[in-house]
């Protein structure tokens, strides 16, 4: 496969690996899966459309930016999502408790809020991507579009490791063909965690060939 990165950015230890992939809540969110994996707590609060839509992308990066969440002596990192019950797992106290409403979660928010807080998120995340030294992509399901744009932004620029769930049919992957090109590995994985577990070792490789040509 013909990879866009070429070459740079990937440390033994401490590399930032950003978490790519459809947003899941509850018992299905993966990214709280592999954190919790390692021994850690989500980080999370219950921020409000209309609290993101008044604080600045760069504010809340610096803020989320404090707490490295660490999965086999990587640090996680990986959009920030407000989602039905609550932001993602890298969010930060500081910006209040104010319970996610109903209100807000069946999409009664009005769409000039809802607007603004999807711009600073498109801001903040892109901020995230940009700090990373990796990309790491959990697809099991092939209407991620977000995750699509990110793999486009991290193209030639990251390493990409992607990973699809062994059950997405085949002739649904043939429709990813674009992305899956632009990755730097391709597996496919039951489950997220076996997914990382490779990551962990494929880095490390390549670390390991970088350091004996060096």
């Amino acid at each position: 496969m013909v990879s866009g990165w070429k070459g740079g950015n990937l440390r033994e230890r401490g590399t930032k690996v950003y978490l790519a992939g459809k947003v899941r809540h509850g018992d299905q969110n993966w990214r709280e899966m592999l954190i919790a994996s390692s021994g850690s707590q989500p980080v999370s609060t219950n921020m409000t459309w209309r609290q993101l839509a008044n604080r600045s992308a760069p504010d809340v990066f610096k803020a989320i930016s404090r707490i490295p969440l660490q999965q086999s002596g990587f640090e996680l990192s990986g959009p920030y999502i407000v989602g039905r019950e609550q932001p993602s797992y890298t969010s930060n106290s500081e910006f209040g408790a104010e319970v996610f409403s109903a209100a807000n979660s069946s999409g009664t928010i009005d769409p000039e809020t809802r607007d603004a807080a999807r711009r600073v998120l498109l801001d903040l995340n892109t901020l995230l991507l940009e700090a990373a030294d990796a990309v790491f992509v959990w697809l099991d399901a092939i209407d991620a579009f977000g995750t699509m744009a990110e793999i486009g932004q991290a193209y030639g620029r990251k390493p990409i490791f992607l990973a699809f769930f062994k059950k997405i049919p085949h002739e649904q992957l043939n429709e990813l063909w674009y992305s899956t090109h632009m990755a730097d590995k391709v597996i496919f994985a039951d489950t997220p965690q076996q997914a990382f577990s490779e990551y962990v070792a494929w880095q490390k490789s390549h670390v390991s060939r970088v350091q004996a040509i060096t």
